[in-house]
């Protein structure tokens, strides 16, 4: 029987990981794709772009826990948010996803590129030598719910992240109501990354 080193083990686990992880050119090919996208969704001619639009990454690929599909049939999930200045009392569940969704079907490319609506978000599906989708999720902020974060003990700097998402299954969708389901993706990357801190 061998016995292996903890240096060994240490070694073993990092080149297992390594095996895991999203190649760095095919990283760098996300990170600049999304960005393109989020030039063509909120800046320059875009009716989007008085609306303070931010995209940004969320769950896995801002995490850094990103992993390799089980097979080359699969492709990279890359999870992103498209988040514009507008208050709840001014716009739809609805509304705000057709205004996403417009903009996107007003490229050439993005058009061939978009999947059928879905059910939270839009879909760019790329050719499969990209090995990645990206799903972009529209967002608005939310007040009440990042004053409720902090009645709950959640810091304000973790808080003052939380949005207002569209969900197209749920009541009230096509109204303008106060109700919207809310996450705080930014908020939760932060906290996620403090917790990785050598103590």
């Amino acid at each position: 029987m061998i016995k292996l080193q903890r240096s060994d083990i240490g070694w073993l686990l990092n080149e297992v990981a390594k095996t895991l992880d999203i190649p760095d050119t095919l990283f760098e090919d996300a990170t600049s794709r999304y960005q393109a996208v989020g030039v063509w969704l909120g800046e320059g001619n875009s009716p989007l772009a008085t609306l303070s639009p931010r995209i940004y990454p969320q769950g896995s690929f801002s995490l850094g826990t990103i992993t390799r599909p089980a097979d080359d049939s699969d492709d990279y999930d890359i999870d992103l948010v498209f988040e514009l200045n507008l208050g709840k009392d001014k716009i739809s569940q609805k509304q705000l996803k057709q205004m996403v969704g417009d903009r996107l079907k007003a490229n050439d490319t993005y058009n061939k590129l978009l999947d059928p609506e879905g059910r939270r978000c839009w879909t760019i599906k790329y050719a499969d030598s990209a090995q990645f989708h990206m799903d972009i999720l529209p967002a608005i902020p939310d007040q009440s719910y990042r004053a409720n974060l902090q009645f709950f003990g959640v810091s304000s700097e973790l808080a003052e992240t939380g949005i207002a998402i569209t969900d197209n299954t749920l009541p009230g969708y096509e109204q303008i109501v106060s109700i919207w389901p809310r996450c705080n993706p930014k908020g939760y990357t932060a906290w996620f990354k403090s917790r990785m801190i050598a103590q």
